[in-house]
């Protein structure tokens, strides 16, 4: 019986540890999406550019774009 009993504790913990990856993938999926969506139209022209994204690349177009 106890051996039945480590199997049962041994696939549960599988089970949570398979869930637990499951979800830290959705989410890291989930943040890169939201990396690629736009900045909103009142956003982009604050900063100064039209095809201005988020993140790094909206810095290299303000360095790179003519005053």
């Amino acid at each position: 019986m106890p051996i039945q009993q480590r199997l049962l504790g041994l696939q549960a913990f599988t089970r949570r540890n398979q869930t637990k990856i499951e979800c830290e993938r959705e989410e890291k999926e989930e943040e890169e999406e939201k990396k690629k969506k736009w900045i909103p139209e009142e956003k982009r022209e604050r900063i100064g550019g039209k095809e201005v994204r988020e993140g790094r690349d909206w810095r290299w177009s303000q360095l790179l774009s003519p005053p």
